[in-house]
């Protein structure tokens, strides 16, 4: 008999796949690419500004204030505002690691009975929405510093696939 699974699970697997991704492109991301703006935005903004993603949209009020991770630097998760300075590879995968805190807890208050509760960041949006737009979001992203990596004869993250 197959095991019955929540659709919260289902969410949880499909955006730790996209984590993942995202890791790999920190991983294979060249020093030579690292902070190189490719049409207007480098490889570190983009991965920096895709966590800031998860970090705005899955807390669980407008009260819970919102400030992303600086690394007392001057950055910005803007793409095309470029700064002096740039976040290093240690400190996105910090950042990811702080993220998939964040998720970690924003999942484990997913009613599996009530998915489609609203959020209470911005009603006009389910927890279920949160998820799949941050997906969406991620799978940009991705593909997006892939094809620079490409262009660049740098293999990018591989695709992860739920029970690949």
């Amino acid at each position: 008999m197959t095991e019955r699974v929540d659709i919260v699970s289902v969410l949880q697997r499909h955006f730790d796949a996209c984590m993942e991704m995202l890791a790999g492109v920190i991983d294979r991301c060249p020093e030579s690419l690292w902070a190189e703006a490719e049409n207007g935005s480098p490889i570190w903004q983009h991965i920096y500004h895709t966590l800031v993603g998860p970090h705005f949209w899955f807390r669980e009020t407008q009260d819970e204030g919102f400030v992303y991770l600086t690394f007392d630097k001057e950055v910005s998760p803007d793409l095309g505002k470029q700064t002096a300075a740039f976040l290093t590879r240690d400190e996105l995968k910090q950042y990811v690691s702080r993220t998939r805190e964040i998720c970690g807890d924003f999942f484990g208050g997913i009613d599996v009975n009530d998915p489609l509760e609203t959020s209470g960041l911005a009603e006009v949006f389910t927890k279920t929405d949160l998820v799949l737009m941050q997906i969406r979001h991620f799978q940009h992203h991705v593909g997006y510093c892939n094809g620079i990596l490409r262009a660049h004869g740098v293999d990018g993250a591989p695709w992860l696939g739920y029970g690949e």
